[in-house]
């Protein structure tokens, strides 16, 4: 397991301890915006692993290789 993973554990389960006492508050808590927070990196780094894969997996755009003499 890499330290990401950890550190998104050991997040996640600051979020759900937290959660437990804040569920009787009406406004947005420190826990609820961890959450969102959590959730929209999580996003992001989706979003930027699939630019990097399609770039990465793409064929060139331009024609084939030419060879100059």
């Amino acid at each position: 397991m890499t330290s990401w993973h950890r550190e998104r554990q050991d997040a996640l389960r600051f979020v759900a301890s937290c959660a437990a006492g804040c569920a009787s508050l009406s406004r947005p808590t420190a826990c609820d915006r961890l959450e969102a927070a959590l959730a929209q990196a999580d996003a992001t780094r989706a979003r930027l692993l699939e630019a990097v894969l399609h770039e990465a997996l793409a064929p060139a755009a331009g024609p084939a290789e030419e060879v100059v003499a």
